[in-house]
């Protein structure tokens, strides 16, 4: 195809049949991700098209008015758009970050050199082709720039996908008070104290969830040391702030982003990019000024083709029954026919692409996370000539609130109908006082619902979900021409048009813009009722469900915190963990190496909504740490110092003593490690009814090989006293520390672990994961050869084991739950029988499949175990 060269002295007009579908390609065709509105690419390629006709109408105009504007202005201008195209040339038409970068940056220069223009009238057409075609090309330049930053962070964090990543900087103060006596020839020392410390932590959790936050703590302690031996006693309070994200990908996805269109354009001259504006902070708010000034269409108004624009996911309003043939155009003589039938401010959401609508794939933000724990420890130890051995022992209490919140769809459509009966009443109160008084169009239909008790015909449904859909298009495209006509308003005017728009807003909304939404929420949530009560309506259900998505993330600026308020309930979850800890550690070292060992048993009992996290833990870890202390190395640093310091009057030798002093107080310790843990779980569900006995008990639920490592830098300041023995202690301490899981493997005789991922990631929509996951954890062969699967299929088969009877159980469950029997129990056992008996490709495939087909048709129960969670406290309030 012959390239279309935009030339600066060939401006004459082009019809957008002819223009080249290679103008403002992006070099990335991924989809979109990280925005809050999203601007689809399938429908990229038709904004290409109309920006490239807007360019070559910015140019006619250019050429008619140049000769009413001033000399330098005009050639400034004229210079400009060469430079456009130079850009447009050079890149052969395919367009990336720095294109975009560099294209907008010109047009905002050409935008100004138009406002410098003294005749307002021959102007006015031009500010507003720049303004557009600036506003256009910074947002296509900000979706590339958020595009990659975002699957770089992906990258970064796509380790914590794997449970038992741990990472954690933080710092503590101590204050001590110590007594020291000697009696009988046997040195003693009594101690006590106080400490606060601080943390961040980024770590991913059992189920592959990632939490981040800041943890406080303050704690006391009281020992002693006799001799050789000592003792301690400490108690602790610590109190968390954290965010609980799905998965490592929905964190990236909620990561601040940075970037300038001058950075990326390469023009940038700020000094290491410490003063360099990030506008990239503020990337909603441009994506958003896109879509409202393609609402608004200005640049638009002249063009034949103005109802067939490139809005994102929308075309014109047709009558019904009328059908264009392929390749009609829209002519103005047409318009005004379908004007004289419709209503031409109200644009609908094509139906033909539903992954494709604004909002749809809205960011969710983190759920918030606060938890105390009380922990109070002992521990006894000996220590002889650098060997020592102690014991000690912990109980710890942690309670975690979790506010979740719960949109009104969900209290329709949750299976847990006997729980929801209270809040779905009052839903349907507060839905039909809302919708009874924004909406007269509904009226007559509502008082058949509520006071006749009259049957719900489809064609009502059907004609109630158009006014839903008309009345949100029509108030979408309403506030984002008025945010549109402020953001674009000059100075002088901006406060004259914003009460003009207020007072027309005031005399029909009569509230404000989050209220509406809420409204027309309630309405949504109304007719979602009505039609779950018929098993017929299956075609409306479906598209109100597709609807739920576009008035809970609507493509327009609106305060999120009000709009929740009052669309959502509030729930708080609160899950408890006791726990109990016994340890023994050995320790050996000289005054630089060390090597530590360690064996801890850990008995946890926790509630979760999760039911395969629910449960009783015994937790057995070893592990093996070696020490590498500073050696002295501070004082080296501080003896060069000295020698680098000429002070007059002072010696070397001088400063390298006082140096000396503050170094010897500091230590630098460096510790790096293996561990293996042992968890044994006895889940909750061993206590529904039914649940046969040789099923119950502690089973193996997963061995995970994990390497750790810290760098720690200590002081402390020992403050005499004037009573003999009497020391104070002002101490501190950084420390910066990390754990990589190296290797996970699931055991053999319980499914906790399996089923445990597989519904969560099929919750969060991530199944993707399950089969990395499932295949170091399960399926494939360990380093040592040994087949875990086959291990586990064997246990299946094997009518004394425990799994075999947890999976009839299982089984037995489902079949309940579906009101018949099928012959999935039969073949599941038999799959897993000729698997064992006849190990090959083809066994052991179906034999995965029969196994992640049983976990699905567990999903459902799990659904509504999670509902019925003991520990969630229901909201009762809404606006």
């Amino acid at each position: 195809m012959p390239k279309r060269l935009l030339s600066a002295n060939k401006m004459e007009s082009v019809s957008p049949s002819h223009c080249s579908p290679l103008v403002f390609r992006p070099k990335s065709r991924l989809p979109l991700i990280g925005v809050k509105m999203v601007l689809p690419s399938e429908n990229f390629s038709h904004d290409v098209q109309k920006n490239a006709d807007l360019l070559d109408r910015l140019k006619s105009k250019f050429t008619e008015q140049k000769g009413e504007m001033g000399a330098a202005t005009s050639d400034k201008c004229l210079q400009i758009i060469k430079e456009v195209d130079t850009i447009l040339v050079s890149g052969e038409f395919e367009l990336g970050e720095k294109e975009y970068a560099e294209l907008s940056l010109k047009f905002k220069e050409l935008k100004k050199q138009f406002l410098k223009c003294g005749n307002q009238e021959v102007s006015k057409d031009l500010i507003s082709l720049s303004r557009y075609l600036e506003v256009e090309m910074k947002a296509k330049w900000a979706e590339l720039c958020c595009l990659k930053q975002q699957s770089h962070l992906e990258r970064k964090y796509h380790e914590f996908d794997q449970p038992g990543i741990y990472k954690e900087k933080g710092g503590e103060l101590v204050v001590g008070v110590g007594f020291g006596l000697e009696m009988a020839g046997v040195g003693g020392k009594v101690k006590g104290g106080v400490k606060g410390g601080f943390a961040h932590f980024m770590g991913s959790n059992d189920d592959g969830s990632v939490s981040v936050g800041e943890r406080r703590t303050f704690g006391v302690s009281v020992g002693g040391i006799a001799g050789v031996g000592s003792l301690g006693v400490e108690g602790e309070v610590k109190g968390t702030h954290s965010r609980e994200y799905n998965s490592s990908k929905h964190y990236a996805l909620n990561k601040n982003i940075c970037g300038s269109r001058k950075k990326s354009a390469g023009q940038s001259r700020a000094f290491l990019g410490l003063f360099e504006k990030n506008e990239l902070d503020k990337y909603p708010d441009i994506i958003q000024a896109a879509i409202n000034q393609k609402a608004a269409m200005p640049p638009l108004r002249d063009s034949t083709d103005f109802f067939c624009s490139s809005y994102p996911s929308r075309r014109a309003l047709a009558p019904v029954g009328c059908t264009l043939p392929k390749g009609f155009r829209w002519t103005p003589s047409l318009q005004q026919e379908i004007n004289r039938l419709t209503s031409p401010t109200i644009l609908e959401l094509s139906p033909s692409s539903p992954d494709s609508i604004i909002g749809k794939n809205s960011i969710a933000p983190p759920v918030e996370a606060n938890s105390r724990t009380f922990k109070l420890a002992a521990k006894l130890g000996v220590e002889v000539s650098g060997f020592s051995v102690s014991m000690g022992g912990a109980v710890e209490e942690t309670s975690t609130e979790v506010k979740v919140p719960v949109p009104l769809q969900n209290i329709i459509e949750s299976q847990a109908k006997d729980l929801e009966q209270e809040r779905l009443e009052l839903v349907l109160e507060s839905a039909y006082s809302a919708a009874y008084e924004r909406f007269p169009a509904v009226r007559p239909i509502f008082r058949s619902w509520f006071f006749a008790n009259k049957s719900v015909s489809e064609a009502e449904l059907n004609n109630l979900t158009n006014v839903l859909e008309d009345q949100f298009n029509s108030f979408c495209l309403k506030v984002q021409k008025y945010d549109h006509a402020i953001d674009t308003a000059c100075l002088s005017e901006r406060k004259l048009i914003k009460d003009e728009y207020e007072a027309i807003w005031d005399s029909e909304f009569k509230t404000c813009r989050e209220h509406v939404l809420a409204d027309l929420c309630k309405l949504h949530a109304l007719l979602l009722h009505q039609v779950v009560k018929c098993d017929s309506h299956e075609a409306v259900l479906a598209r109100l469900k597709s609807m739920g998505a576009q008035l809970y993330s609507p493509p327009i600026s609106f305060d999120k915190k009000v709009f929740s308020k009052q669309t959502s309930f509030t729930d708080i979850l609160k899950v408890q963990k006791y726990s109990r800890i016994v340890e023994l550690n050995l320790a050996a070292g000289m005054p630089v190496l060390g090597i530590k060992g360690k064996a801890m048993l850990t008995e946890a009992r926790l509630s979760n909504p999760n039911m395969y996290r629910a449960g009783s833990y015994r937790d057995l870890t070893l592990t093996l740490t070696g020490t590498l202390l500073d050696a002295g190395g501070l004082n080296k640093i501080a003896e060069k110092l000295a020698n680098q310091i000429n002070l007059p009057g002072i010696s070397a030798d001088i400063l390298i003593a006082e140096l000396g002093k503050i170094s010897g107080s500091l230590q630098c310790e460096l510790e790096g490690g293996v561990k293996v843990m042992f968890r044994f779980f006895q889940p909750n569900y061993q206590k529904a009814q039914g649940f046969p006995d040789k099923a119950k008990g502690y089973q193996l639920q997963l061995t995970r090989v994990s390497t750790e490592r810290s760098v720690k830098l200590a002081g402390a300041v020992s403050i005499p006293t004037p009573v003999a023995g009497l020391m104070i202690d002002i101490g501190g301490r950084l420390s910066n520390a990390a754990s990589h899981v190296l290797l996970e493997r699931w055991g053999e005789n319980s499914l906790s672990a399996p089923m445990m991922h597989y519904t969560n990631l099929k919750a969060i929509d991530e199944s993707s994961r399950w089969a990395a996951l499932s295949n170091t954890c399960l399926y494939k062969k360990s380093p040592t050869g040994e087949d875990l699967f086959l291990k586990l299929a064997s246990n299946l088969c094997n009518i004394e084991s425990a799994v075999h009877h947890e999976v009839k159980f299982f089984l037995s469950s489902q079949d309940k739950s579906l009101g018949s029997e099928d012959h999935f129990s039969r073949d599941f056992f038999n799959n897993m029988l000729s698997f064992v008996k006849f190990d090959n490709q083809d066994n052991r495939k179906l034999a995965q499949e029969c196994l992640e087909k049983l976990i699905e048709r567990q999903f459902l129960l799990w659904q509504e175990e999670r509902l019925k969670f003991t520990g969630r406290v229901r909201g009762m309030e809404i606006q």
